[in-house]
C-alpha cells in the first residue's frame, strides 16, 4: 500500500475556508471519510486485494499470501530454503551411506 497524506477534518476545513469555499467544506469531509471507509489492503507485488479493516500488518491473511503469493520475492528465498534442504538430506544419506562402507572394511582383518 502506498503512504498517504493523512490531514485532518479540522485542517481541510481551515484550509478550504482559508480559500472562502466553505460549502465544499462538508463535501470535502464527507469524501475523507469515504475514501478511508473503502481503503483496502493490497499487495505490492500482486495486487490481491483484501477487504476494509484488514490491518496492514501480522495479519494472517496477509502473512498467508505472502508466503503464497508468485511475484513476492520471498518465493524465491523459500524455493531456494527447500532446495537446500533437499540437497541437505541427500548429502546426510551419502554420508551415512560412506560411513557404512568405512566401517565394514574397518572391521575386516587384513589378509
Amino acid at each position: 500500500m502506498t503512504d498517504r497524506m493523512t490531514i485532518s477534518s479540522a485542517e481541510l476545513s481551515e484550509v478550504l475556508t482559508a480559500r472562502g469555499d466553505p460549502h465544499s467544506v462538508e463535501a470535502a469531509i464527507r469524501l475523507m471519510e469515504a475514501m478511508d471507509w473503502i481503503r483496502v489492503v493490497t499487495c505490492a507485488f500482486c495486487g490481491a486485494a483484501y477487504p476494509n479493516g484488514t490491518p496492514e500488518t501480522k495479519h494472517e491473511r496477509l502473512t498467508q499470501h505472502i508466503m503464497e503469493c508468485p511475484e513476492h520475492p520471498i518465493r524465491k528465498v523459500k524455493a531456494n530454503l527447500d532446495a537446500a534442504e533437499t540437497r541437505m538430506q541427500e548429502l546426510e544419506k551419502e554420508r551415512d551411506r560412506l560411513a557404512k562402507i568405512v566401517e565394514t572394511h574397518s572391521k575386516k582383518k587384513p589378509i
